[in-house]
């Protein structure tokens, strides 16, 4: 073919593409804006002494988790502190080292890493909260999720009747009764117990366990801290389908006899640094709009700011997009945090900035999802 020729088909092949591509049937469009960044208030003598979750209600007040202090602060929408709920100890609504939290209006569930404990209590107008039960939980890796006011989705280690280990289940806390849905192998996709077993020893337990998910009425969506991929659980048949698209921003974790190493003497600060050129999953939501939206943090940039990625999905697990919402200021992947509001369709984070002066600020960011 003469090389005019080719320059005269060029244009026209390029116009038909282009109207093939915008007729045909596309993945629907979502738009990702960020709306807000409050700066959370720091009284003297009453501060944030160690975030380590936090909620946003219907009703618009943001709940901070501080272990440290071992209390829930609360703050309205423009960072202003309007309560304390709690106090370090073991007595009545007392925690030693609350970490985690889950809300499902009226309810809020806290885990007191210190003492195993999952407290559930009814939170009415004017954040009073009301105890309603606690139960033993002795192994979390990742959240949890209030479906019901007797049933709980947790993502932990649990050994079933036959001592099998389970990283999904559920649990009836009003009857007392178990029911296990996604096996170890299962949640990390190996094919057997033993290849299991020989990768936990030798790689997961060095890149982190943490399995994080949330439930829709018909299906569970998980993600592993390592990698992403979501296993869709169906909730009656227990069938699972996995999905996920590892972008050239992922990058994988790995370990390195270095990271082991530090792992084993305990040295956090040395982790941290070590793994600053990876990638972890640390969050994955289901919107009221039928989106799966999995979020990753790392690597650190050269400015030392925590890049923070959102995947959106359909429930099916078709591919949408991928977003840079966030440059972070967070020290490590594992000091910022995320929730997400199914009634309004936001997603908060919670960044943690220190100064020159090792003060720590912390900072909400919140972003809508439309279509």
């Amino acid at each position: 073919m003469k090389k005019n020729t080719i320059l005269l088909i060029l244009p026209v092949y390029l116009l038909l593409f282009s109207w093939l591509t915008l007729t045909s049937p596309a993945s629907p469009a979502v738009e990702v804006k960020h709306l807000n960044e409050t700066t959370l208030s720091q009284d003297e003598g009453i501060i944030i002494e160690r975030a380590h979750s936090f909620l946003v209600t219907e009703d618009n007040s943001i709940l901070v988790i501080d272990s440290k202090a071992a209390n829930i602060k609360i703050f309205d929408m423009k960072g202003k502190r309007i309560s304390i709920f709690g106090r370090k100890g073991m007595g009545p609504n007392e925690f030693v080292r609350p970490i985690m939290s889950s809300y499902r209006q009226p309810f809020v569930a806290i885990v007191d890493f210190g003492r195993k404990t999952i407290f559930i209590y009814k939170r009415s107008e004017g954040n009073k909260f009301e105890f309603i039960q606690k139960f033993l939980c002795m192994g979390l890796g990742g959240n949890f999720n209030l479906i019901d006011d007797e049933n709980i989705l947790i993502a932990g280690d649990k050994d079933d009747k036959n001592r099998k280990w389970q990283r999904i289940y559920q649990y009836n806390f009003k009857k007392n009764i178990y029911d296990y849905i996604l096996s170890a192998e299962d949640a990390y996709g190996f094919d057997s117990v033993k290849q299991f077993k020989k990768e936990k020893n030798e790689k997961l337990r060095y890149i982190g366990m943490n399995n994080f998910c949330d439930v829709t009425d018909d299906s569970i969506y998980m993600v592993w801290t390592g990698d992403i991929k979501v296993a869709k659980i169906d909730r009656k048949t227990r069938k699972i389908n996995y999905f996920g698209e590892k972008t050239g921003n992922f990058v994988t974790p790995y370990t390195t006899p270095g990271i082991k190493k530090a792992f084993h003497q305990m040295n956090y600060r040395l982790i941290y640094k070590l793994k600053r050129n990876m990638s972890y999953a640390r969050y994955i939501f289901v919107s009221n709009s039928k989106k799966v939206g999995v979020v990753y943090v790392g690597p650190f940039k050269e400015d030392n700011r925590l890049k923070v990625m959102l995947q959106l999905y359909t429930t099916n697990g078709e591919y949408l997009n991928e977003f840079e919402i966030l440059n972070a200021g967070a020290s490590h992947h594992y000091e910022i945090y995320f929730y997400f509001r199914k009634d309004n369709n936001r997603l908060y984070i919670l960044d943690t900035v220190t100064s020159e002066e090792f003060d720590q600020f912390y900072h909400i960011h919140e972003y809508s999802i439309e279509d």
